[in-house]
């Protein structure tokens, strides 16, 4: 049965461990309370400030994130590329030309079709495609 309104919540950078641990005690009763059917989080920030573990990863999805975004600080994790790789919820900027693992996700929330798509800006970093060409 589709839902004819969904309730997402975008959540912007979550740095280091102050940033999960508000995640763990905000996120799921505000999912509850407001009844948020999506969560998307930037997740490239969450290891100390750059980057992203498989631990915080899965910390973030058992307290309600859905799909994780980044940026160009995705890459300071040597572990980044087998993260990309295994994990289809964990995306890296869609315009980032020659990356592992993908830059959009597609499923199904509440039998409504849904598409998130990461992008990054081009201005003062490193040289990527276009986000608006791609």
């Amino acid at each position: 049965m589709t839902k004819d309104q969904l309730n997402i919540l975008l959540l912007g950078d979550l740095i280091g461990t102050p940033g999960i641990e508000q995640l763990f005690l905000k996120l799921p009763p505000l999912i509850k309370r407001e009844k948020i059917d999506f969560v998307i989080a930037n997740g490239e920030n969450s290891d100390n400030g750059f980057g992203i573990t498989e631990d915080i990863i899965d910390k973030m999805k058992s307290y309600g994130v859905n799909v994780i975004t980044s940026g160009n600080h995705i890459w300071s994790n040597e572990d980044a590329s087998s993260l990309l790789e295994q994990t289809d919820y964990l995306l890296r900027p869609h315009n980032y030309y020659d990356s592992p693992g993908k830059g959009y996700w597609i499923g199904e929330v509440c039998g409504n079709g849904i598409a998130v798509v990461n992008l990054i800006g081009r201005y003062n970093m490193t040289p990527v495609d276009c986000p608006f060409q791609t």
